[in-house]
């Protein structure tokens, strides 16, 4: 039977207990459209009183009711439950567990029901009314029956905060501005001023139109912290949206006559000129704000940010957004990569070259040496150009600052492998796969494994080679690199060839147009010797590409030799030897025109 998420939620408020005595009202809500709930102790339902021996038999009910429960025998304590209610049926406890119950049956109507008749039944119970309130939450046509619900929880448990917030997202929620306000007023009585009340009471009150209460509100802030610079902008700014730009301006004044490297206070002015279409205005200040070196390097990365969102939605112009770049960074005293972080963002966001974004990269990495992304980046470049020795030296130092990142393993013994360091690449790769755990990416994992395993075979390790192939198969067993290469090295031992077959067939289902594929494919057909079968693979692998590969083209006559086309064996080989193939048999096949395995 399926849990829902809300009866989930409900259990673990019923877990923490259900049995508080009203504290009293003390405060009179304000009401708008929403009634509030009168629910007190007085007006309560009248519960039937009970003889001893049904008051007796109640008693024994519910406690088995409760003993079941304990034990998970949940049908059992279900109908416990319901003959409680016969005995007794205005019972606000086996009201609201039997509520329970019906939400784990996702019946939330009939959930519903008992949770209001248990309200009813102890309209005093802090913990029947939330839950009916968080029942109603979920369903956004009862919102008010919320709000009317925690409003009365809130008059008999005025220190309940949680309550005072429960109230202000649903207030919210159905947009009721005045009441959203007199909530946070609510909040600040208990909690005292903050800066997030008085923002968001600023901005409701902005929504209302009530312009100088708005900055009032703000003002009451700037009083209590007569000496944060802080509430003075925010002041400044709320004065350029309630319309009165004077006064805006000369309190940036003010501030920035005290420090004139106020990053706030100079980003807010620069924001302020860029709206008032003083373009002149706001460039100087932009470049001010870049220039200063005592203006920190978070401060510039939010300004840079709003320049190149700014640039892109007007017209985009990369020349002015890179000067913005220069600026900042030959002006800032770089505690962090977060400018020229943001830099290489951008240049690959313009598909700028390798050339200009090396430099910055190199820079990230002067600052944060541990910084894989940068490093990766670099091994990007170095693995397009196909400069193996530098790819080596960029993974050495990614494995030295982040050793559990698989990936410099990965590139670094295949580095090596193809510089036919093949000690060092079985090294790397080792100590690449020793970090493998439950969090590595599989792919990665896999590809891994797939590299260790061609370097095995390599050193003609095939056991290690092998088994290498299978870990890898383990982690993504759709890693058609390792399918294909599996494969191919079976064939060539004459070993397990259905399950090359297999692992080969799932390579050109995925690639039908791969030439390397097609001849594995062949190959192991070869090997089978079904040769008529090859002989189509062999011939497809030719016609998408394979004619370039001497190696191709020597399969190519072993199977026509098989199919009885002698002739064009021999003219396929001679082929193959003129392109060079380094095949140790392919010689003597020519020269005793017959194949020779």
């Amino acid at each position: 039977m399926r849990i829902s998420r809300l009866y989930i939620g409900i259990l673990l408020l019923c877990g923490v207990g259900c049995g508080f005595i009203s504290c009293g009202s003390q405060k009179q809500a304000v009401q708008k459209k929403h009634s509030v709930a009168k629910a007190k102790s007085k007006n309560a339902v009248k519960i039937p009183q009970l003889s001893y021996e049904q008051q007796r038999q109640f008693d024994y009910c519910f406690s088995e009711a409760l003993r079941m429960r304990r034990l998970g025998e949940h049908s059992a304590a279900f109908e416990m439950y319901k003959h409680c209610l016969e005995i007794q049926p205005m019972d606000g406890r086996t009201l609201f567990d039997l509520a329970s119950y019906y939400m784990s049956l996702n019946l939330k109507d009939k959930a519903e029901e008992y949770y209001k008749k248990a309200v009813e039944c102890d309209p005093d119970n802090f913990w029947y009314k939330q839950i009916l309130a968080n029942l109603y939450e979920y369903d956004k046509s009862k919102y008010d029956e919320a709000i009317a619900v925690y409003e009365d929880l809130y008059k008999n448990f005025p220190q309940r905060n949680d309550v005072l917030f429960s109230l202000l997202s649903l207030y919210k929620k159905v947009n009721d501005v005045p009441n959203s306000i007199r909530i946070l007023n609510e909040v600040e009585a208990i909690e005292g001023k903050s800066e997030e009340l008085v923002m968001e009471k600023m901005l409701l009150l902005m929504k209302l139109g009530e312009k100088q209460k708005a900055i009032d509100e703000v003002k009451s802030l700037q009083d209590e912290y007569p000496n944060d610079s802080r509430y003075k902008v925010i002041l400044a700014e709320t004065y350029n949206s309630a319309g009165e730009p004077d006064k805006a301006y000369d309190l940036y004044r003010e501030v920035l006559a005290e420090d004139g490297s106020n990053a706030l206070a100079r980003l807010s002015l620069a924001n302020f000129y860029d709206a008032a279409g003083k373009d002149s205005l706001y460039e100087q200040q932009v470049d001010t704000i870049l220039s200063l070196r005592s203006v920190e390097s978070d401060a510039k990365v939010v300004l840079l940010r709003q320049i190149v969102i700014k640039n892109e939605n007007e017209t985009p112009d990369t020349a002015y957004v890179m000067s913005k770049f220069r600026k900042a960074l030959e002006n800032t005293n770089l505690d962090n990569a977060g400018i020229p972080m943001l830099a290489v963002d951008y240049m690959q966001m313009k598909n700028m070259q390798e050339s200009e974004v090396k430099p910055i990269v190199n820079k990230i990495l002067d600052i944060e040496p541990d910084n894989s992304l940068a490093r990766l980046q670099l091994l990007s470049y170095a693995v397009q150009k196909g400069d193996y020795k530098e790819v080596a030296v960029i993974c050495e130092l990614g494995i030295e600052y982040d050793p559990d990142n698989l990936t410099f393993y990965m590139y670094g013994g295949l580095a090596y492998d193809q510089m036919k360091q093949h000690e060092k690449a079985l090294a790397v790769l080792k100590q690449g796969v020793e970090h493998i755990d439950d969090s590595s990416d599989a792919n990665i994992a896999s590809d891994l494994y797939s590299i260790l395993a061609d370097v095995y075979h390599d050193k003609n390790m095939l056991k290690e080679c092998f088994e290498a192939y299978d870990a890898s198969l383990k982690y993504n067993s759709d890693n058609i690199g390792t399918l294909n290469n599996y494969a191919y090295y079976l064939s060539l031992q004459n070993q397990q060839l259905d399950k090359a077959e297999e692992m080969s067939y799932k390579t050109i289902k995925k690639e039908p147009e791969s030439s390397t594929f097609l001849d594995t494919y062949a190959w192991v057909l070869f090997m089978k010797a079904r040769y008529t079968e090859a002989k189509i693979y062999i011939d497809q692998a030719i016609k998408y590409g394979g004619g370039e590969s001497s190696g191709i083209i020597e399969h190519q006559g072993d199977i026509y030799y098989k199919c009885g086309e002698t002739a064009k064996a021999l003219q396929l080989w001679k082929k193959a030897d003129s392109m060079g193939c380094d095949s140790k048999t392919l010689k003597k096949k020519i020269r005793l025109k017959k194949y020779i395995q």
